[in-house]
């Protein structure tokens, strides 16, 4: 079961789930899939910059900075995850359990879990948590934030 954690770490853990699924997509991509990766990936660029910022990070920022830089990265999440590509791999591993390709999502969520646990902010997360858990719960998260095509869900996973 996932214990309380800050919402900038969930914000983490989406990213990286979002991450392994553009990696599985891109292994998988052909011709006309070209156009689709290339706005994940430049979200996921706009999404690093402003979390490496100094301004997201600083608690001594003013609240404005902060709301702004939180409300650019929610958008920024949820203009990634509205994608079509994103959505029929998403699909491909909840409704109809392809164990192939959850098996390959699962390995990527790992991988890049343990990369970014050891390279930065290790207090954040959780010792505790089982990384199967944790990239199924975001991937769950994902799919319904898109299956009721709003934020409210996002957020309210969030603020929990």
């Amino acid at each position: 079961m996932m214990q309380k954690i800050k919402y900038l770490t969930k914000i983490d853990l989406i990213q990286i789930a979002i991450e392994a699924l553009y990696l599985n997509i891109l292994e998988k991509h052909d011709g006309n899939k070209l156009n689709s990766t290339k706005k994940i990936k430049t979200n996921l660029n706009y999404l690093l910059f402003i979390k490496t910022n100094k301004i997201i990070k600083n608690t001594d920022t003013s609240l404005k900075n902060y709301l702004i830089n939180t409300i650019i990265i929610l958008y920024l999440i949820y203009n990634t995850i509205n994608n079509y590509d994103l959505n029929i791999f998403i699909n491909k591993i909840i409704k109809y359990n392809y164990t192939e390709l959850k098996q390959q999502y699962l390995e990527k969520f790992k991988y890049i879990y343990h990369k970014n646990y050891l390279y930065y902010n290790h207090q954040a997360y959780c010792k505790s948590f089982n990384t199967n858990e944790m990239a199924m719960t975001n991937l769950y998260i994902i799919h319904k934030t898109i299956q009721h095509n709003t934020l409210l869900y996002f957020l309210n996973y969030l603020l929990l």
